[in-house]
C-alpha cells in the first residue's frame, strides 16, 4: 500500500525548497557546528601540539557533550514553535475553518500540521549528522552513543511538536498557544526533577526515560551506560515520546471541532414580512468610554489576547515556584546535624534548631537566571503577537485609518504589552529583591541585577514590535523575534560553558574562534533586525550587541558587577533607540501605509 501524502504536507514539500532561506538556514546551522568545533578545540588544546591520542578522545567527549545538549535545547524550542505556529496562523487568518469544510478529516489536518513542523526541525537535525559523524574518527564517542543521542533528539522533537499542536488546537490566540507551550515543556522537565528527588533511586530508570535531558545524561555517562541492558533510557524515552505524541494528536483530532470555531458572529435574520409581529426591542447595552490613549485603553481594558490569559500567569507562577523549590534545595541541601555541647555539670546539651548548610549558590542563581530568560521570551512573544494578530484580522488596517498618531500606537502597544505581562516580569524582580533583603546578595548587586533585567525587558518588548511591523508574515515575524531572543541567550550559555571548560590558562587561545563566532552572530542579527528597512543605527546595534554580551559574560565570571551593568545598559539602551526611532519616523512605511518611494 503506497504512502499517501496529504495536500497540506505536499504543499510544504513543494514550496519550502523554493525559498532561499531554506538553504541559508541549513548552511548556517552546519557552519555554526564547525565553528563550535573549532572553539571547543581551542578551549581544550589551544595552539599547543597534541602528542597523545587520549587528548583527541577527551576533546571529542567535551565537544559531543556540548553539541548534543545544545541540539536538544534547540530542538525543544523550535519544535514547539513550529508546532504551535502551524495551527495558530491558520486560526489568526481564519483559514482553519476553510480547511475543516474540505474533505480532509480532522485527524488528517492535525497529523499533517504536525508533520509540517517536524519537516522543518527534522531537516536541520539530519543536516548536522555528517558533522557528528566526524566525531567518530578519533575516538571518545561510540556509534551507539551517537545513535542514542539522535534517539533522544528525535523524541524531544516529537514531544515538543505534539504539545505545540495540541495547545494550538485548544487555544484561540497565538500568544496563548506559544506561552502555554513553552510553560508546559518547562514544567514537565521540572516535574520530572521533583519526582526524581522524592522517589529516590528505585524509580530512577523510569524517570530518566521520561526526560530528554536525563536520558541524554545517561547517554553521556560512560560509567553507567551498560547498566541498562538492551533498552537504555534513550530508547525508552523515544518510545514514550512517540506514544505521548500519538495520544496528544489523537485527542486534538477528537476535540478539534469542539474547540474551534468558537465565538462566531451571529448573522442577522431577514426582514420579517409585512404584517408579522415585530419583536420587542432589546435594551441597548451601555458602552464603555475610551479615555486617554485609545491603543493603550484597548490593550488594558479589553480581552485583546483571549479570554483565558490568566492561565499563562498561573502557569508561570507554578513553574517559578517549582524551579525555586528545586534551586533552594540544591543550594542549601539537608539541615546540618544538631550541635552538641556539654555544660559545667557535664550534662550534654543538644541544640534544638539546626540551620541548613549552604552548599553552593550556583543552582539557585541558575534558577533565577532561567526564570528571567523565560519571562523575557514570554514578553517577546506577547509583543510580536500583539501586532501580528491585528494584521491577520485586518484590524491593523482599520486602526491606521483613524487619527491615531505613531507615538500613540507605538507607546500604547508597548505600555499595554508590559501591563499585560506585569505579573510575569514581577516574579524574577521580586526574587532579586528578596535575595538582597535577606543578604544573599549585596545591595549593589541587587541594584545592578534589577537595572539590567529592566533594560532586557524593554528590549524584548520593543524587538517583538519591531519584528512584527517589519515582517508581513506572522510566522516569519514570530520566528525572527523569538529566535533572536533565544539564540542570543543560548550564545551566552555556550560562551560560559567553553570558558569554564578551558580555564584561565587556555582562555587566550580562544579569542580568534570567539571573534569569528561573534562576527557571524552580528551578521545574523543584522539580517534579522534590518529586514526591509536597513539603517546605520541598526547595523551598529547588530555589531555591538554580541560583543557587549560576550564582555558581560566574561566580566560576570571574574566577579565584576559594575562593568556588565554599565556596558549592558548602555549598549542595549542604544539598541532601544535604534529600534524605536525608525518606528516613529517611518511609521507609515513600517505599517504599509506607503512605500519608501512614495515617502521620498
Amino acid at each position: 500500500m503506497a504512502l499517501r501524502i496529504g495536500p497540506i504536507l505536499a504543499r510544504e514539500l513543494l514550496t519550502n525548497p523554493r525559498k532561499p532561506r531554506h538553504f541559508i538556514l541549513r548552511s548556517t546551522y552546519v557552519a555554526i557546528f564547525f565553528i563550535l568545533m573549532w572553539t571547543a578545540w581551542q578551549a581544550v588544546a589551544g595552539f599547543s601540539q597534541v602528542e597523545r591520542a587520549g587528548d583527541y578522545a577527551h576533546f571529542h567527549t567535551v565537544l559531543f557533550t556540548m553539541l548534543v545538549r545544545l541540539e536538544v535545547v534547540l530542538v525543544l524550542f523550535f519544535s514547539s514553535l513550529y508546532g504551535t505556529s502551524s495551527l495558530s496562523h491558520e486560526k489568526d487568518r481564519r483559514t482553519l475553518v476553510l480547511l475543516m469544510m474540505t474533505r480532509l478529516k480532522d485527524g488528517e489536518i492535525i497529523v499533517e500540521k504536525f508533520l509540517t513542523g517536524m519537516l522543518q526541525v527534522g531537516t536541520l537535525v539530519l543536516t548536522a549528522l555528517p558533522a557528528y559523524a566526524l566525531l567518530l574518527l578519533l575516538g571518545g564517542v561510540s556509534v551507539a552513543q551517537l545513535l542514542e543521542a539522535y534517539a533522544v533528539t528525535l523524541g524531544a522533537a516529537l514531544l515538543a511538536n505534539a504539545i505545540g499542536v495540541l495547545i494550538a488546537a485548544w487555544r484561540e490566540k497565538t500568544f496563548q498557544s506559544v506561552a502555554l507551550t513553552l510553560l508546559s515543556i518547562v514544567f514537565f522537565q521540572l516535574a520530572v526533577e521533583v519526582a526524581a528527588r522524592l522517589a529516590g533511586p528505585r524509580f530512577e530508570y523510569a524517570l530518566t526515560s521520561l526526560s530528554p535531558f536525563r536520558a541524554l545524561g545517561a547517554v553521556l555517562d560512560l560509567d553507567r551506560r551498560f547498566e541498562y541492558g538492551a533498552f537504555p533510557p534513550a530508547v525508552t524515552f523515544l518510545i514514550f515520546a512517540s506514544a505521548a505524541a500519538a495520544g496528544m494528536l489523537a485527542f486534538a483530532s477528537y476535540k478539534l471541532r469542539d474547540w474551534y470555531p468558537t465565538g462566531e458572529p451571529i448573522m442577522e435574520r431577514e426582514t420579517p414580512p409585512a404584517g408579522a409581529a415585530v419583536p420587542a426591542p432589546v435594551a441597548e447595552t451601555p458602552y464603555r468610554e475610551v479615555t486617554g490613549n485609545p491603543v493603550y485603553w484597548r490593550e488594558t481594558e479589553t480581552r485583546a489576547y483571549g479570554t483565558r490569559a490568566i492561565l499563562i500567569k498561573a502557569g508561570y507562577a507554578l513553574v517559578a515556584a517549582t524551579a525555586l523549590a528545586i534551586g533552594w534545595g540544591a543550594t542549601f541541601g539537608r539541615p546540618a546535624a544538631p550541635a552538641r555541647a556539654v555544660d559545667e555539670n557535664g550534662v550534654e546539651i543538644v541544640e534544638a534548631r539546626a540551620r541548613p548548610t549552604r552548599q553552593s549558590d550556583a543552582p539557585l542563581t541558575a534558577v533565577v537566571v532561567s526564570l528571567a530568560v523565560l519571562s523575557l521570551l514570554l514578553v517577546n512573544a506577547q509583543a510580536v503577537t500583539a501586532i501580528t494578530s491585528e494584521r491577520d484580522l485586518k484590524a491593523l488596517d482599520l486602526l491606521l485609518a483613524t487619527r491615531v498618531t505613531p507615538p500613540q500606537f507605538i507607546f500604547g502597544k508597548l505600555l499595554g504589552i508590559l501591563f499585560n505581562v506585569k505579573e510575569i516580569v514581577a516574579v524574577p524582580a521580586l526574587v532579586m529583591i528578596a535575595a538582597g533583603a535577606t543578604g544573599q546578595i549585596g545591595a549593589t548587586a541587587m541594584f545592578y541585577s534589577l537595572g539590567t533585567f529592566a533594560t532586557f525587558t524593554a528590549f524584548a518588548a520593543l524587538l517583538g514590535v519591531h519584528a512584527a511591523l517589519r515582517y508581513e508574515s506572522a510566522r516569519l515575524a514570530i520566528a525572527h523575534s523569538l529566535g533572536t531572543m533565544f539564540l542570543l541567550f543560548v550564545g551566552i550559555l555556550i560562551c560560559m560553558f567553553l570558558i569554564l571548560v578551558s580555564g584561565n590558562e587556555r582562555f587566550g587561545a580562544q579569542w580568534l574562534s570567539f571573534l569569528l563566532f561573534i562576527v557571524l552572530g552580528s551578521i545574523g542579527l543584522w539580517l534579522s533586525l534590518s529586514a526591509n528597512a536597513p539603517s546605520n543605527a541598526i547595523a551598529l546595534t547588530a555589531s555591538l550587541l554580541p560583543f557587549a554580551t560576550f564582555y558581560c559574560v566574561v566580566a560576570f565570571l571574574v566577579g565584576d558587577q559594575a562593568g556588565p551593568f554599565l556596558v549592558g545598559t548602555s549598549i542595549y539602551g542604544f539598541a532601544l533607540a535604534a529600534l524605536l526611532v525608525p518606528l516613529l519616523a517611518e511609521f507609515d512605511v513600517a505599517t504599509g501605509r506607503t512605500s519608501h518611494a512614495e515617502g521620498s
